[in-house]
């Protein structure tokens, strides 16, 4: 099969830009030191995503053609479940204002992946690996502050 310029290609692309953007904007306002890895993040996102736009652009060029895929990205959508990790994102920010973020991420990943039906033994090392990955990485190799909470 032929590679052709998808429509979900240029949404995702625009869309990886603004957010990039977005948190760029909102890193600059961090002390310099802070701000070293989250730049160095999106600008590693920054190039991949236009190393992507280049050669779908190069395929456009060729093939003049741009294939609409949403009905195959979307043909196996749940509602639902969308709508379970939408609500459960939004409460995950409230609650990391309350309980702080390592107890609202360990309730977060918790009851999204026993939602989405996960073998508890997945759920048990994904929130282990998950919580020493930020722990070593954020708190104690760069030094930055992850928010404690109200009751924390």
């Amino acid at each position: 099969r032929i590679f052709l310029m998808k429509k979900s290609d240029i949404i995702l692309t625009v869309a990886i830009y603004i957010i990039t953007a977005f948190f760029f904007a909102m890193v600059m306002q961090y002390e310099p030191a802070v701000r070293i890895y989250p730049c160095f993040v999106m600008g590693v996102l920054f190039v991949l995503n236009t190393i992507y736009l280049i050669k779908c652009m190069i395929v456009f060029a060729k093939e003049k053609k741009i294939e609409n895929d949403f009905s195959e990205i979307f043909k196996d959508f749940e509602i639902r479940q969308y709508l379970f990790v939408f609500f459960a994102s939004l409460a995950y920010v409230v609650l990391i204002c309350l309980a702080g973020f390592y107890i609202a991420t360990l309730i977060y990943l918790t009851g999204v992946l026993k939602f989405l039906k996960v073998p508890v033994k997945y759920i048990l090392i994904t929130v282990v690996v998950f919580g020493c990955i930020i722990y070593g990485a954020f708190s104690q190799f760069l030094h930055v502050p992850l928010p404690a909470g109200l009751l924390g």
